[in-house]
């Protein structure tokens, strides 16, 4: 059986190392469009991102108040003995949480995207044309 955590940590970590390796000096200033295309990932990168942490691999104790996590962890074989260890401990998978580091980083580049679009439907005026001699 396949891990949803597990195919989506590839594309994560495949768009990733795109991004990166593209971001070198060389790419950007003689591919630029390389460069430009590969960071466009970041799109592929955040949904990835958020399913990432769906499945809820990441587990709980639901039981703190009956097995003590902090008194029983250095004493396992005793815990029929001992008061605050009577009950085995219990785990549930956590909610989603992953949309916390995603929300801010889209609310800025959606902000940027809006910006640019309200600049590039302005009128622009030339008031002066000069050619420059290399």
């Amino acid at each position: 059986m396949q891990r949803v955590a597990g195919w989506t940590g590839i594309f994560i970590t495949m768009a990733l190392l795109l991004m990166y390796t593209s971001s070198t000096e060389f790419i950007r200033r003689y591919y630029f469009e390389t460069f430009w295309f590969t960071h466009h990932l970041f799109i592929i990168y955040y949904g990835f991102l958020i399913a990432h942490g769906a499945e809820g691999i990441v587990r709980h104790q639901t039981n703190v108040e009956d097995h003590n996590p902090k008194k029983c962890a250095d004493y396992p074989d005793s815990w029929s003995t001992m008061d605050d260890c009577k009950n085995a401990p219990m785990f549930a998978g956590g909610e989603l949480k992953s949309w916390k580091w995603v929300i801010a980083p889209l609310i800025i580049y959606f902000l940027e995207q809006v910006i640019r679009f309200c600049r590039s439907v302005q009128t622009v005026t030339i008031t002066e044309v000069s050619e420059l001699q290399f």
